[in-house]
């Protein structure tokens, strides 16, 4: 099993040291390169870079960074939150883990989707029923990882197929 040993470090943001939120961060032995493009495929859309070797994700509100030997999580309440946001992100790589052989490695990152190219493909209506403000508020979020396709009610697939399949296209599904 991996992640079993690890020091975790809660502290505040550096850049805004009175933030009511904390990061923590993960050290541990167990290198996680080999596991970043198996992790890419199937906790996505994923910004992921190879060279560095790192993933980084938006999971329920929180940015989580995977590097080789360390996991960071920004947006956390306090140090019990980071625990359990920890302990579910210990086992998702563990399932990740055991599933390799049935899981296509994917290099593909979210950092190849523009936010333009996005806008381009959605209705354009600025109705808000995607909780953002604008249609080029969602395509940020949406080429950020901090929204999804389904978000938007107007690219179902039977009243935007075509511009659903592109964006899915987009997104490396």
């Amino acid at each position: 099993m991996l992640l079993e040993d690890y020091r975790m470090t809660v502290t505040p943001p550096e850049c805004l040291p009175s933030e009511v939120f904390v990061t923590a961060t993960i050290e541990f032995e167990d290198d996680l390169t080999d596991l970043l493009p198996y992790l890419n495929a199937e906790l996505g859309p994923c910004i992921y870079d190879p060279d560095v070797p790192f993933l980084r994700l938006n999971r329920h509100g929180r940015l989580v960074v995977f590097y080789a030997r360390s996991i960071g999580i920004a947006g956390l309440r306090d140090e019990e939150d980071a625990r359990m946001v920890f302990e579910e992100i210990r086992e998702a790589v563990n399932s990740v883990s055991l599933r390799k052989d049935e899981i296509e490695p994917s290099t593909w990152s979210l950092s190849e989707v523009k936010p333009l190219a996005v806008f381009k493909l959605l209705p354009r209506t600025n109705c808000g029923e995607c909780g953002r403000s604008t249609c080029m508020a969602f395509a940020a979020d949406l080429a950020n990882g901090e929204a999804g396709i389904d978000d938007c009610p107007h690219l179902s697939d039977e009243e935007s197929p075509a511009n659903r399949r592109e964006l899915l296209t987009l997104f490396g599904q």
